[in-house]
């Protein structure tokens, strides 16, 4: 069984972000910016954690540390599981292509479950160090502090990991019953994140930075008392209570264990179930059928593949969802009484603008609207409509979303009082520029590196290298957009603007001569 599970997860890591792809067909840039990417991210996560870490050691409440590592580490991996967890472990076309192969269920779970786990060990990992370090400035901790630190980043994932399993699969198993199944998916996914977005908002901002850490520090107590595998951490690592810890660690492999055998027993009725369609209920009314534009026709049909999918909706439209969430906060966040009366200029207006305009068009539709096509792009290629008509459709339905949410954040820029001294020029142009200039950015990108051969819609979403390129050019426009307009003011705004305006007009061009049947 042990080298059953070894080889399918050689699989699904063979080709990991498509790098092994790229470096097979001699496209080693792709590769190192994917690579450059990836460690990019990464040093923001660990900045943050460590920067936490300091602030809590400095205030007297470095022995909570293990505590909120444990808890941020747990939210992360169960909010980011639980909307993938159905679709990764009962993924119908993986189990199509894994059927007929002398293989056990138990095997199949387990690398499905190993394969979530390492990616969740290697982020529960960089916590754990970073944080390390992190309260090593202020004080340097024991080395069985750091080897009790380390075993806890490889065991802390696993209790998340299989909670939000169990429950991403029985949600999956009831919303697959619903007639409107992935379309009451994708709104749930929406909702609850909105959800946990706006309620960070009533987090009293009176508050100053050590009545801060101290109220984080209470919050912390209270979440180990509702969830013990913190404590038990907690017990651990300062050496406390070994046998609370070693009971954490036995629990953890129980559950694991226990989630194999219970899902290999249901897991092809599962497979089954999920995979399964409506299409013995769709009925056709002819009279009520209209006839549309080809292009109208093809809009139509890109904006069903959106909301078809919640890992679409997730990944693409989020961003719009927390852009404008942000922005309406700013229009009620008032000025501190140090800064009442000073001309703060365009300085932090510019930041903000800009924060959110990174945040609105952080993974545009157009960065996978080809690669969720999969197989049935040959049908799309043969379709006796134009490739600009069909291109045109995938693009407007990026613009659908990001025009609307750039205009919303204008108009709150507008009214808060934290951007008065921006030209106005500015607080109108900058959204604007980024919701026409990303999407476009992100469907060239889409062309010039599709991922069509995936088992999981997943993959294109949100392992696509045209996802991490197209990220990777937003957050080089918008970090160079904060920093000009920090340092040289909206004169320097004004020429990045135009650059990037005259980039989008390159791009577009482009697209007018892209043929699709080259794309494969």
């Amino acid at each position: 069984m042990i080298r059953q599970i070894l080889l399918l997860l050689k699989l699904k890591f063979t080709n990991f972000l498509g790098v092994n792809e790229s470096m097979r067909s001699g496209k080693k840039k792709s590769a190192i910016a994917i690579f450059v990417l990836l460690v990019l991210v990464g040093l923001v996560l660990c900045f943050y954690v460590g920067g936490l870490s300091y602030l809590f050691a400095s205030s007297g409440l470095g022995e909570l540390l293990p505590v909120l590592y444990t808890i941020i580490t747990s939210l992360i991996i169960f909010f980011f599981t639980i909307f993938k967890s159905g679709a990764e472990i009962f993924d119908y076309s993986y189990y199509c292509s894994v059927a007929h192969l002398p293989l056990k269920r138990s095997a199949i779970i387990s690398a499905r479950l190993i394969g979530m786990y390492i990616t969740d060990a290697i982020i529960s990992l960089l916590i754990f160090l970073s944080g390390s370090i992190g309260i090593s400035i202020v004080q340097m901790q024991s080395v069985s502090y750091y080897l009790m630190m380390i075993l806890s980043a490889f065991l802390v994932p696993v209790l998340p990991l299989c909670l939000s399993c169990f429950i991403g699969v029985g949600v999956s198993a009831l919303v697959s019953r619903l007639k409107k199944a992935k379309l009451v998916a994708s709104i749930l996914t929406c909702v609850l994140v909105s959800a946990v977005a706006i309620f960070t908002y009533f987090i009293p901002e009176e508050m100053d930075d050590s009545v801060m850490i101290t109220a984080i520090g209470d919050l912390v107590r209270k979440i180990s008392s509702v969830y013990p595998p913190a404590m038990w951490v907690y017990d651990g690592v300062s050496g406390l209570n070994i046998l609370n810890y070693a009971l954490f660690a036995v629990i953890s492999i129980a559950v694991a264990v226990l989630f194999v055998v219970i899902v290999a027993k249901v897991y092809v009725r599962l497979c089954l179930a999920l995979g399964s369609t409506h299409s013995t209920n769709v009925k056709i009314d002819i009279k009520k059928s209209k006839a549309n534009s080809p292009f109208f026709a093809l809009y139509k049909k890109e904006l069903k593949k959106l909301f078809s999918s919640s890992i679409y909706v997730m990944n693409t439209l989020i961003g719009n969802v927390m852009a404008i969430i942000a922005g309406v906060s700013i229009v009620f966040i008032e000025l501190g009484a140090e800064l009442e009366g000073v001309d703060i200029g365009p300085f932090l207006g510019i930041i903000v603008i800009g924060a959110i305009s990174i945040f609105a068009n952080m993974s545009p539709t157009t960065t996978a609207c080809i690669g969720v096509e999969g197989k049935s792009f040959d049908i799309t290629k043969s379709l006796p409509v134009s490739d600009k008509e069909i291109l045109y459709a995938k693009l407007l339905v990026a613009m659908t979303f990001s025009v609307p949410t750039a205009i919303i954040v204008t108009i709150c820029a507008i009214l808060s009082p934290l951007c008065i001294g921006v030209p106005i020029w500015v607080t109108l142009l900058s959204p604007i520029i980024f919701a026409f200039a990303i999407p476009i950015t992100g469907l060239v990108m889409n062309i010039k590196a599709p991922c069509l051969k995936w088992t999981n819609e997943q993959i294109p979403v949100k392992q696509g290298r045209a996802v991490l390129f197209t990220m990777l050019v937003t957050f080089g426009f918008g970090l160079a957009y904060i920093t000009l307009g920090a340092l040289l003011g909206e004169i320097a705004v004004g020429v990045l603007l135009a650059v990037i305006v005259a980039f989008t007009v390159w791009l577009y061009k482009y697209l007018q001569k892209v043929d699709l049947r080259r794309i494969n």
